[in-house]
C-alpha cells in the first residue's frame, strides 16, 4: 500500500493515510513522499479501537474523503463501520486467504475464528468494491464470504519502477561472513508456521551432502523462532543457517542471494516472492496458488509441492549446482513480474476504482472539494 499511495497522480488523488496501531513501519517512507499520515491511537492491541473509531470519524468528517480504502481485518471493521456511519464509499482490499494461515499457524479458537469470520463477511458485504489481490484470493472470498465475482477485481500488488540501489553483492557477502565460493540461499518472511521454513530447514540437511558449503540465511522474525532454532541444532547445521532476524537491507540480500526460496503453505500472493522475482532473482517456491500467479514452473524458476522438503532440497541442488540455469530462470522472472505487476498499470486500476466508487456516492461534494480531485 505504500508504494501505491507514494505513485498516485496527485493531480487526481489526495491521500490522507491513517493508522491505527503506533507502530506503523510504513509511515515514514509515506510522509517523505509528502503524503499526511496519522496515527489513530498511541495504545497497541485492540485496546486502540475505541480511540481509534472516535479519531476517524473525526477526520472523516473535517476531511470529507470521497472514498476510504481499507486493508487487513482491524482496519477494514473500523474503516468500513465508520465508511457506513457517515455514507462514504469503502475499497477493501482484501490480502489472505481466509482459514488457511490460521489453521497452518495453530490458530485453534474455532469460535474466535466463527466470529471473526461473520464480521469479516459482514463488514466486505457492505464494501463497494473488494480488491483482491490475487487470483486465489478473489475464488476464497467468493466461496467463503460469497461475494460476487464482479465485485472481485484482481489487482496484484506492484513492483517498483526503479527499484533502489544495493552494495555490490561481494560487500555485503563480506559483511555477512560469506566467501564468494559459497552458494547462498536465501529466505524472507515472518517465522511462522504458514511459511514452511520448518521445511526449508529440514532440505538443507540434504542439500548440504551436495553442496556441502552452502549457506542458508532466513530474514525474518516471529513466535515460530525458537522452534526452528531448536530443528537447526537437532539435525547439527548451525554453521551452515543464519536466522538473521529483522533486516531493513533486504534488497541487497536478494541480489546477493543465489537463489531466492519461498516454501510457503500459504500466501494471499507472497509479497516478498513477487519482491524477489522482481530483482530477477532465481526462485524456488510451492505449486500452490497464489504462488503460480508469480512463477511459472520449469520457465522463470521451479515449483515444488508443499511440506516436502525432499523436493524442496532436490530444486535447491539443481540450482545451486547450476548458476546459469538459475541466471535464465532470473531473468524470465523479472521480464514476467515487470509485465503482469507493472506499478503504473496497477495505479491506473486501482484509481478506476476510486473513480466508480466515488460517482456511486450520493454526497455532494462541498466546493472546496469540487477540482476533479478524488480526496
Amino acid at each position: 500500500m505504500s508504494l501505491l499511495v507514494r505513485s498516485f497522480d496527485p493531480t487526481a488523488v489526495d491521500s490522507y493515510v491513517c493508522h491505527i496501531y503506533p507502530d506503523a513501519v510504513l509511515a515514514s517512507e509515506i510522509k517523505a513522499a509528502g503524503v499526511p499520515v496519522v496515527a489513530l491511537s498511541t495504545k497497541p492491541g485492540r485496546a486502540a479501537l475505541p480511540r481509534a473509531t472516535a479519531r476517524l470519524i473525526a477526520i472523516a468528517r473535517a476531511f470529507e474523503p470521497d472514498v476510504i480504502h481499507t486493508s487487513l481485518f482491524d482496519s477494514d471493521v473500523l474503516g468500513g463501520a465508520v465508511g457506513n456511519l457517515l455514507a462514504i464509499p469503502v475499497v477493501t482490499t482484501l490480502c489472505s486467504i481466509w482459514g488457511q494461515e490460521q489453521a497452518s499457524n495453530g490458530v485453534s479458537r474455532s469460535l474466535q475464528l466463527t466470529a471473526s469470520s461473520a464480521i469479516w463477511r459482514a463488514t466486505l458485504r457492505r464494501a463497494h468494491t473488494v480488491i483482491a489481490i490475487s487470483s486465489a484470493v478473489r475464488a476464497n472470498a467468493h466461496a467463503v464470504f460469497g461475494l460476487s465475482p464482479d465485485r472481485i477485481p484482481v489487482i496484484y500488488r506492484a513492483i517498483a519502477d526503479t527499484p533502489g540501489s544495493s552494495p555490490p553483492p561481494a560487500t555485503v557477502r563480506s559483511q555477512l561472513g560469506i566467501a564468494a565460493s559459497q552458494p547462498v540461499f536465501l529466505n524472507v518472511g515472518r517465522l511462522v508456521p504458514s511459511k514452511g521454513q520448518i521445511h526449508l530447514i529440514r532440505a538443507m540437511k540434504s542439500v548440504l551432502t551436495a553442496l556441502p558449503n552452502a549457506m542458508l540465511l532466513l530474514a525474518g522474525e516471529g513466535w515460530h523462532r525458537k522452534a526452528l532454532e531448536d530443528e537447526i541444532r537437532a539435525l547439527g547445521i548451525g554453521q551452515h543457517v543464519t536466522l538473521l532476524g529483522e533486516r531493513h537491507d533486504i534488497m541487497s540480500l536478494v541480489t546477493m542471494a543465489d537463489v531466492f526460496v519461498f516454501p510457503s503453505l500459504s500466501e494471499g500472493l507472497g509479497v516478498a516472492l513477487l519482491e524477489a522475482a522482481g530483482q530477477g532473482a532465481a526462485c524456488i517456491t510451492t505449486d500452490i496458488p497464489p504462488m503460480t500467479e508469480i512463477i511459472d514452473n520449469e520457465v522463470s524458476g521451479l515449483c515444488v509441492p508443499p511440506a516436502d522438503p525432499g523436493a524442496l532440497a532436490a530444486a535447491m541442488i539443481r540450482l545451486g549446482a547450476s548458476p546459469s540455469l538459475a541466471a535464465q530462470f532470473g531473468r524470465e522472472v523479472a521480464h514476467r513480474a515487470s509485465l503482469r505487476f507493472s506499478l503504473p498499470a496497477i495505479v491506473t486500476a486501482v484509481e478506476g476504482v476510486y473513480e466508480s466508487a466515488a460517482a456511486s456516492s450520493a454526497r455532494r461534494a462541498p466546493a472546496s472539494r469540487r477540482d476533479g480531485k478524488l480526496n
